[in-house]
């Protein structure tokens, strides 16, 4: 999951099955401000979960984002010893 203050349009999330949860957009409301204090905690614009719920990564600001995504794309898509091998 990615979770941001901005939209983020980058055709790797969709591609890599990645929500999307943009704080207080239409969707999402940060009432308690839990979720806007682990941005500030972190000093990010956006945070990317994993599934199990650590952070793989953050982007400091909007314009990182597409860096991020890059490297757990990276990670993801990164050939194995044996095809390295071939």
């Amino acid at each position: 999951m990615l979770l941001s203050r901005t939209p983020v349009d980058d055709p790797r999330l969709h591609r890599l099955g990645i929500a999307t949860v943009i704080l207080n957009g239409a969707d999402v409301r940060d009432a308690g401000g839990r979720l806007s204090a682990l941005l500030d905690r972190l000093g990010a614009a956006a945070v990317l979960i994993r599934p199990d719920f650590y952070v793989f990564g953050s982007a400091p600001s909007p314009q990182d984002i597409p860096d991020l995504l890059g490297r757990l794309e990276g990670r993801l898509c990164a050939p194995s010893a044996s095809e390295r091998a071939a």
